[in-house]
């Protein structure tokens, strides 16, 4: 994903979006596979490389809302944890 040519999708409810916003196709396809990958290294138990991850989305999308709230649910969770008490983001 992050090597393809980034183009508008068919999806009506997309459309009004990118064109009104002036949306940055290549940033938000660098910004979207960022998350992509921040999510798999999250999964795989890859602490580190997630919120490398997460850090660069914020370096290109200062208001990444999901990066900012990740970021602290993963710090949040390694004081925890750190302290002997397991948490999800259910809880």
């Amino acid at each position: 994903m992050l090597d393809q040519e980034p183009r508008i999708g068919c999806f009506a409810t997309l459309l009004p979006n990118r064109l009104l916003s002036g949306d940055d196709l290549r940033k938000r396809n660098r910004v979207d596979s960022l998350e992509s990958s921040a999510l798999a290294r999250h999964g795989l138990d890859a602490t580190a490389g997630a919120i490398r991850q997460l850090e660069r989305m914020i370096e290109r999308d200062t208001n990444h809302f999901f990066a900012a709230r990740m970021l602290d649910w993963i710090n949040l969770s390694n004081m925890i944890v750190a302290e002997g008490v397991k948490v999800s983001p259910a809880s």
